[in-house]
């Protein structure tokens, strides 16, 4: 499924700045649908609701560090859910690191966005994963 503006999307951050700024940035572009959490443990919960509703997430947007259950282990339940499985998640993270970022990568994430970022960067993202998307 392509990535529009009128695609449902779940923040999960544990920084409120960070979920205001990235709300922002998506209200921009034109998303409307836009949800957050400010953990991993809620992100689940608003997950496995929205799968058991029928309205599933179209994108991910998720914090790598966070308290409880963090964007790794996030991703690898997402990845290990049917419903969840193909939903394009972008992790991002004040990780700058390589290794990190080839981990992310590795565990099934479909890009990464480094803090800070641009509006610019999201939909620069948000097209890279819908010309995927096109392609398969």
């Amino acid at each position: 499924m392509m990535i529009s503006n009128t695609s449902k999307v779940l923040i999960i951050d544990d920084f409120e700045t960070v979920r205001v700024i990235e709300r922002k940035e998506l209200t921009d572009l034109g998303f409307t649908k836009i949800e957050e959490s400010a953990d991993g443990e809620d992100a689940k919960k608003k997950l496995i609701n929205a799968v058991e509703t029928h309205e599933p997430f179209d994108l991910i947007l998720c914090d790598w560090n966070m308290p409880h259950f963090n964007g790794m282990q996030l991703l690898e339940f997402c990845r290990d859910t049917q419903e969840l499985k193909n939903t394009p998640f972008i992790m991002v993270t004040a990780e700058g690191n390589r290794n990190v970022v080839v981990q992310a990568l590795t565990a099934g994430a479909d890009d990464y966005i480094v803090k800070p970022f641009t509006k610019d960067l999201f939909l620069n993202k948000i097209l890279k994963i819908n010309q995927r998307e096109q392609a398969e």
